[in-house]
């Protein structure tokens, strides 16, 4: 089975955000740069020679993969919430503790 140019690009860009995710210092801005380049595709791609049929399974994989995207990162925020918590946390304790001593 042939793969199309739009899917073949959308793989890509899905493959590349995956990376940039899984690492430990995730490059935000470069994050943000793929996911613009990855909405103005989907958005700008639409059905020239394939089927209703071809088209609706390339549109259901991208919605799979973006929704597997966001529990990821809102599983990212999470974390970076409660490490905020923790240091801010820290912080009202060593100052406290300062200020009684």
């Amino acid at each position: 089975m042939m793969v199309s140019e739009p899917e073949l690009l959308t793989i890509n860009l899905r493959k590349q955000m995956d990376t940039l995710l899984s690492q430990d210092n995730i490059p935000v801005e470069e994050l943000d740069t793929l996911a613009q380049l990855y909405h103005k595709h989907m958005i700008n791609t639409q059905p020239t020679d394939t089927s209703t049929v071809d088209y609706a399974d390339f549109l259901q994989k991208n919605l799979d993969w973006l929704s597997a995207f966001i529990d990821k990162l809102t599983a990212e925020k999470l974390a970076v919430a409660t490490e905020l918590t923790k240091i801010q946390k820290g912080r009202k304790a060593k100052q406290g503790y300062s200020e009684n001593n």
